[in-house]
């Protein structure tokens, strides 16, 4: 049982990694592979905000809960639905918040 414990720690913490990855390089590529001092702080914000949301919704949909080693269609599904969720809910509060400023 501790060994399932260990795995469940390790893909978590790949899953924060490659968020986080993956927002550096959206942000890099917006701004050209250099992210302007003015936009340093809200990347940390909004990294702290999307890698919280896309874990949470991972854990939602029960994506820790089973063994990697006999992944269906069923896991397959429930990442579909916690990525695309997660998608939609960061493109609306994007949205909302440009229509505030």
């Amino acid at each position: 049982m501790e060994r399932f414990e260990k795995r469940r720690w390790i893909l978590l913490l790949t899953d924060i990694l490659l968020v986080n990855l993956s927002l550096w390089l959206a942000f890099s590529l917006r701004f050209e592979w250099v992210i302007p001092e003015v936009y340093r702080p809200h990347y940390w914000q909004i990294a702290i905000f999307v890698t919280l949301l896309r874990l949470s919704l991972l854990l939602y949909f029960g994506l820790y809960r089973g063994l990697w080693r006999y992944i269906g269609i069923r896991d397959l599904i429930s990442i579909i639905k916690a990525v695309s969720l997660g998608t939609l809910i960061m493109a609306a509060l994007s949205f909302l918040v440009k229509r505030v400023d």
